[in-house]
């Protein structure tokens, strides 16, 4: 490495003093590649003069530009900008661009899963401070490709929050990947960062924390078949949500206890849960929520045979879902109405939902 080291110290001596401390601080970010809005709040700087900062890097060999607006450099080369960014950088100044840098995926990503999950409640993040500046996603399939482009450092962000003690960050991005890991079908990914968010939460002592870490965990075990452990979460859950009285959330652990469940075929439990979620849901107004209980409520009524109690539930919760526009719901409850109509024997019906 010291021949290497040399080489390189060649193209960073010819650097301007810009140019020096953008490449010292790429040196902190945990990721294998850095977009230019990632660096911007990385190093406090606008986006257009980061994106200059990262040419005259690239000019120099210190950096290749991947795709579009994305950068990455050698192992070697990352670690000889953590080298230089110690000896030169005071501690301060490096922990305030860690700090920036996960505001940056953090805020991004928050923003990111409620345009993917309209109708999840966010949570309650810090102030930004100076320099950080959140991407700005206009759509869902913009949060998507985001999401996408960023998976692998935003869970080294994840693994470098938890080590230098940012534990707020450790639970509340894995708390805005949820959605995106559960619609890709990363179970293992997914159970791995709540329990991350699970143990940084608790650190904190953060009661809201640790219930939406074991919720999402729980609901995460269930898909990995591990069910006694899913259950144990979801009462975990339920039971903080009721110390710190968020009816939402409790109502939350029930429609997850309800699915968890209605997988190992315990319909009875999975039926008082949902029924348990929509008075929640009524008593806070949630329109989405009452939409999913009732949906869950009416194919429970159907499998125990009460096809025309599953039929009423169900087709209140397919109104609620065209009065809100909810298509992915919409397309749930529809499912479900075949489901009831088959067991009805109304064939037609079943096949035209």
């Amino acid at each position: 490495f010291s021949s290497v080291r040399a080489v390189i110290s060649w193209s960073y001596e010819l650097l301007s003093e810009p140019a020096a401390r953008m490449f010292r601080l790429l040196g902190v970010h945990p990721g294998a590649d850095i977009s230019a809005a990632a660096a911007a709040s990385l190093a406090g700087l606008p986006v257009e003069q980061a994106d200059q900062l990262l040419d005259e890097l690239a000019g120099f060999h210190l950096l290749t530009e991947r795709a579009a607006g994305r950068y990455a450099s050698h192992d070697l080369l990352r670690a000889y900008a953590a080298e230089r960014s110690t000896a030169t950088d005071r501690p301060a100044d490096r922990q305030a661009a860690v700090r920036r840098m996960l505001d940056h995926y953090l805020h991004t990503a928050h923003a990111a899963e409620l345009l993917i999950s309209p109708d999840r409640e966010p949570i309650s993040l810090g102030s930004l401070p100076p320099g950080a500046s959140p991407e700005r996603l206009a759509d869902e399939q913009a949060a998507m490709a985001w999401l996408s482009a960023q998976r692998e450092v935003l869970q080294a962000a994840i693994t470098l929050a938890i080590e230098l003690g940012f534990d707020s960050y450790g639970w509340q991005i894995p708390w805005a990947l949820t959605t995106f890991l559960f619609r890709l079908g990363h179970w293992a990914e997914w159970a791995a960062s709540q329990q991350t968010a699970l143990t940084a939460a608790q650190r904190l002592g953060d009661d809201a924390g640790q219930a939406h870490a074991r919720l999402s965990l729980g609901r995460a075990l269930a898909r990995l078949d591990r069910y006694q452990e899913s259950y144990a979460q979801l009462a975990r859950a339920l039971e903080i949500y009721r110390q710190i009285g968020d009816a939402t959330g409790q109502a939350n652990a029930h429609m997850a206890s309800a699915v968890t469940r209605y997988g190992q075929d315990e319909v009875v439990s999975a039926l008082s849960h949902a029924r348990q979620a929509l008075r929640l849901f009524e008593r806070t107004g949630n329109l989405a929520g009452q939409a999913l209980a009732l949906n869950s409520i009416g194919f429970d009524h159907a499998l125990l045979g009460n096809g025309l109690a599953g039929l009423a539930c169900c087709q209140r919760a397919l109104d609620l879902c065209r009065e809100l526009g909810a298509r992915g719901y919409e397309a749930e409850t529809l499912d479900s109405l075949g489901y009831v109509q088959l067991r009805l024997g109304h064939h037609d019906e079943a096949i035209g939902h």
